[in-house]
């Protein structure tokens, strides 16, 4: 039940502690874009892991964080 409740509720975090989909969002996808916003560079590293990664491809590819499920994520996969 509780594995359901992460893919369908954008504000659930684990019981005891831990961010919820949103918290992850709401962190990493100003970051990305203030990053981006910065001219003065050549390439960008990304380095996270596997949830995180998944929530921030599934709000920029999809438009809708609760899908990260829908990205598979390997252990040291590069995207």
């Amino acid at each position: 039940e509780t594995n359901e409740h992460i893919y369908a509720d954008r504000n659930f975090a684990w019981p005891g502690g831990g961010e919820s989909v949103g918290d992850v969002e709401d962190r990493m996808r100003p970051a990305l874009e203030r990053l981006l916003q910065q001219n003065d560079y050549t390439r960008v590293a990304l380095v996270g892991h596997g949830r995180a990664n998944r929530i921030l491809l599934a709000s920029l590819l999809y438009g809708n964080a609760l899908d990260h499920r829908n990205i598979p994520q390997g252990n040291t996969c590069i995207n």
